[in-house]
């Protein structure tokens, strides 16, 4: 790679998602304590083609929403189905 194409890289954006650690086999920690699953995977595939890094915050389904709220989260790998929440 020449110099000109280094210059031209774009910033990676530095992403951070809440993951429910006990969401197995979407989220959860492997055996090294690194996060693991499908949605990782999948974010991890979409970071590399749009030169997003994404740093993984464990939470839990209940606390994820409120990590969101208050800034310390960027968006939540998953969320849990609510039947609260569905149409009537």
């Amino acid at each position: 790679m020449h110099a000109s194409e280094e210059e031209k890289k774009p910033e990676t954006t530095v992403l951070r998602v809440g993951i429910d650690v006990a969401a197995h086999p979407f989220t959860f920690m492997d055996e090294v304590g690194k996060p693991a699953g499908f949605s990782v995977d999948l974010l991890n595939a979409i970071g590399r083609d749009h030169n997003i890094r994404f740093e993984y915050v464990a939470t839990s389904a209940q606390t994820a929403l409120a990590e969101l709220t208050a800034g310390r989260i960027d968006l939540i790998a998953q969320v849990p189905r609510d039947p609260t929440l569905a149409p009537t």
